[in-house]
């Protein structure tokens, strides 16, 4: 069954975003109800890994970009008469932000990254990704020295997930999704970051800090903003896991009530 342009659109922002749920309606119940993408709970349609990947498999299969900003023009190819900027894309659309770690061939220095189109980024050869949720701990990745416990010395290709107006998701989400390494997923301690983590299908291990050291930061921090107003949008997705290390770190955050942002964990 062939998707309407505004399914399609639909698709491309659910492979790129990864959002634990949407409203029951519109085009999330008919792409649900046509094409069988995600899971009825009340009100809300969830969105698993399972319906992630049943996402971009489905726009691949149609010859549909997993990424809907690759449509338009660019700047040099505006026609005479038409201004550069409207209608053109994003100088920075195809793009991502990366810092090569324990990679031979290249490096990158403490405190910046590199920027490269995904598909030139795909041909490079390195183990597994580290996909990183803010820019400013992207920034300073080498400063979370625990983070080499989970790199175990491999070459690693750390990406920053994307943001709505700075280095789109939906080229990280192609990369992630051409290659299929390994990935290990450094977000937040809280619901969103799990729910980010709980939807990534080829996650290897979710990044955290001693638990012992994470708890103490998170008790002085005292951030309950960084898990009740998260609660409702993300707990669907993270009731329905029942093992790994991000069931286990929910099952914490659960009885902790209080999260904490990347660029609080400690160093």
């Amino acid at each position: 069954m062939s998707f309407s342009a505004v399914e399609a659109k639909f698709l491309q922002r659910l492979v790129a975003g990864r959002p634990p749920f949407r409203r029951n309606e519109g085009v999330a119940k008919r792409v649900l109800e046509g094409h069988g993408i995600g899971t009825v709970s009340g009100s809300r349609v969830l969105y698993g890994s399972n319906d992630i990947e049943a996402a971009r498999k489905a726009l691949a299969v149609r010859g549909i970009p997993l990424d809907q900003a690759e449509g338009g023009y660019s700047r040099s190819e505006a026609g005479g008469g038409l201004s550069e900027k409207s209608g053109a894309r994003a100088v920075t659309d195809g793009l991502v932000a990366v810092v090569c770690l324990n990679m031979d061939a290249r490096t990158t220095e403490p405190g910046s990254f590199t920027a490269v189109h995904w598909e030139e980024a795909a041909e490079w050869s390195f183990d597994c990704f580290l996909e990183c949720e803010n820019l400013e701990a992207f920034l300073r990745l080498s400063e979370y020295r625990w983070l080499e416990g989970y790199m175990r010395g491999r070459a690693v290709l750390a990406i920053y997930r994307g943001g709505p107006h700075f280095f789109r998701p939906g080229a990280a989400a192609s990369l992630l999704a051409r290659l299929e390494k390994p990935v290990l997923g450094f977000y937040d301690f809280d619901p969103a970051g799990l729910a980010i983590a709980a939807g990534e299908p080829n996650l290897e291990a979710l990044c955290l800090p001693e638990w012992s050291k994470l708890l103490d930061k998170a008790q002085a921090m005292r951030r309950p903003s960084l898990y009740y107003p998260q609660l409702k949008a993300a707990q669907g997705v993270l009731e329905d896991l029942r093992a790994g290390p991000v069931f286990e770190a929910w099952a914490r955050l659960k009885k902790l009530k209080w999260g904490l942002d990347q660029e609080s964990f400690p160093r």
